[in-house]
């Protein structure tokens, strides 16, 4: 007896279709193209958050600056540091500027402290446990680094009080920690200097909150923070406006531009391009400049010595001392409008063959290249100098410069012609 159940079909019963096994292909495209997909947009949406500053809140910022892992504190001030610098609402709350300021004062305060009681024991210690005192300091001196790069890129000048004090504070068991630390300092300076003009960028309503609670904070309890409130106040709008002696701006650049370390006298003079302050404060500082115009280069040892120390690859060599510190001054002096200009230094700024011969790069071989990049900046800062001081001393003739101009219209470098030939019209001499 047969089961007809068993029995072979000439076709398939109608129904579903016969299900087959999804293909690998398949299995790829329904998973890897949603994951795709997702991750790019994850990304966009931390790569917006990023851009517009606000992956942390400010108290997030604090905190990490607060936190003990050395690791944190870094991360968070490299961030904060970039976020200032396009968030110009973080940039301006005096609060957490002040907050900041605070940090600074109190580590400050505390380093040079530990600085001092190192060196004692240093005196009476065995070479051996110089390490172990130099690594137990670095943490706290590189958060002096960290938090000082922050101040500079605030719009506020909250911090430059703190600022010219680490600037100009010498006490220390390393000479070359001492040299980093001022350093930074001076750097922050020059940054907020030049950070300051965004303030004239900031809304009215938004100025009108910021003095609100600068003064709210200028009235509270007597104490550093009270007192950088209040100072703050007096520079922008108060007795005395505009004076760099209410932010001690004026003595850190006196003392930095008399040091014996040629680096710091250079960054003095870049930083009298964004700092100006009352009648009599700017003819001290012009005579400072016209001072440092003349450098000799004197200390130039020290430098190439810690460079070496950091067996840096190539090492910048200028063959007449001092010619950088020069160079700076004369830009300044140009951006500030001095009658103490020299031309000729300018003319020398734009000798395109005259610093292929003194502005060198030292590789570890011995051997010696033109520092092109730094001859490039050297020209373009010249070109944009001659601009500004025309712009001020329209009455000046800087006619002697024209033919140094119109020889960089025609340089190998792009940029460098744009710049002269802007420059030219500038002048009106084309």
């Amino acid at each position: 007896m047969s089961d007809s159940s068993w029995a072979p079909q000439s076709e398939p019963s109608r129904g579903l279709p016969v299900v087959q096994p999804p293909s690998g292909k398949f299995i790829a495209q329904l998973f890897l193209v949603p994951l795709v997909i997702v991750s790019v947009l994850v990304c966009f949406t931390l790569l917006i958050k990023w851009w517009a500053g606000s992956a942390w809140s400010p108290e997030e910022y604090l905190a990490k600056l607060d936190d003990p892992n050395p690791d944190v504190r870094w991360r968070g001030a490299e961030g904060l540091a970039q976020v200032l610098l396009r968030d110009d609402h973080l940039a301006s709350d005096p609060r957490f500027a002040l907050e900041l300021a605070e940090r600074l004062r109190r580590t400050l305060q505390t380093n040079l402290a530990d600085e001092k009681a190192t060196l004692d024991r240093l005196r009476q210690s065995q070479p051996a446990e110089r390490d172990r005192e130099m690594n137990r300091l670095q943490p706290e001196r590189d958060r002096l680094l960290y938090l000082s790069a922050c101040l500079g890129n605030l719009i506020l000048p909250i911090g430059a009080p703190v600022l010219s004090d680490m600037a100009t504070a010498q006490e220390g068991s390393d000479p070359k920690a001492v040299f980093q630390r001022r350093r930074y300092a001076l750097w922050a300076l020059v940054s907020l200097g030049k950070n300051q003009k965004r303030l004239e960028e900031v809304p009215e309503s938004r100025r009108a909150q910021i003095f609100a609670m600068l003064e709210e904070e200028a009235a509270a309890n007597p104490g550093s923070r009270q007192e950088l409130a209040e100072k703050t106040l007096n520079y922008l709008r108060g007795s005395r406006k505009g004076s760099l002696e209410a932010l001690g701006v004026d003595r850190a650049l006196t003392r930095c531009a008399e040091d014996e370390n040629p680096f710091l006298r250079e960054i003095t003079a870049l930083a009298l391009n964004f700092w100006e302050g009352t009648g009599l404060e700017n003819e001290k500082m012009n005579a400072l400049l016209a001072k440092l115009d003349r450098d000799n280069g004197h200390g130039e040892d020290i430098l190439n010595r810690y460079r070496e120390e950091d067996n840096q690859a190539e090492i910048p060599e200028t063959k007449v001392p001092g010619m950088t510190i020069s160079f700076n001054a004369t830009v300044a002096l140009a951006h500030r409008g001095s009658n103490r200009v020299r031309l000729g230094v300018l003319r020398k700024m734009l000798d395109e063959p005259y610093l292929r011969e003194n502005l060198l790069l030292r590789g570890k071989d011995g051997q010696e290249k033109a520092d092109e990049s730094l001859i490039a900046k050297v020209m373009e800062a010249a070109l944009q100098a001659i601009a500004e001081l025309h712009r001020k001393r329209p009455e000046r003739s800087l006619s002697d410069l024209y033919p140094n101009i119109e020889a960089v219209t025609h340089s190998s470098n792009a940029a460098l012609r744009v710049e002269a030939n802007r420059t030219l019209q500038t002048l009106g001499a084309k």
